[in-house]
Parts: structure tokens; sequence; C-alpha cells
């Protein structure tokens, strides 16, 4: 997510303020991922935010009118030095 000309360079802020904005518990996502830097806080968050929660609400959505299958891809590219992670 901070391949966008910000890769190296989230501050401790900004992970701080992306977590208080977009995780519903923010030390309990600090606490799942212990060893993680706040670049790789940053990251988690947002991209939960924008790819992973509409996806689980969108099947949730779609259960009620029969089975749902939901997959979560994490196998990280190794283009670019694998820099852009489980990107699809």
């Amino acid at each position: 997510m901070a391949v966008g000309g910000d890769l190296g360079q989230i501050t401790a802020e900004q992970a701080a303020t992306a977590l208080r904005e977009l995780a519903p518990d923010p030390e309990a996502n600090r606490a799942a991922h212990p060893g993680a830097g706040e670049e790789r806080l940053y990251e988690l968050v947002h991209s939960d935010w924008l790819f992973r929660m509409p996806s689980l609400r969108l099947a949730v959505a779609h259960r009620r009118r029969g089975r749902v299958h939901l997959y979560e891809l994490t196998w990280p590219a190794p283009g670019m030095g694998g820099v852009l992670g489980a990107c699809h």
C-alpha cells in the first residue's frame, strides 16, 4: 500500500493515525502483529480496509442466498524483490 511513493517513509504518526481511524481495536491490531514496524502496520490496516473487509461484507451479504466461498491469497509475488507482497 505504501508503494505510491511513500515506500520506506511511513512515520510512526501516520501508522498511529491509520490504526486509530481504520482499525476497530488499534492495540489488539498491534498485538496481533508482534515485531511489525510502523510501515508494516500501516500497510496491514490499509489493505484490510481497502480489500479484505469489503470482500468479507460482500460475502456476508451474498450468504443469505446460498453458499459463499471466500479466499485469502497470501503468496508473496517475488517481483520487485517482494516489495508488493501478495498483490493480485
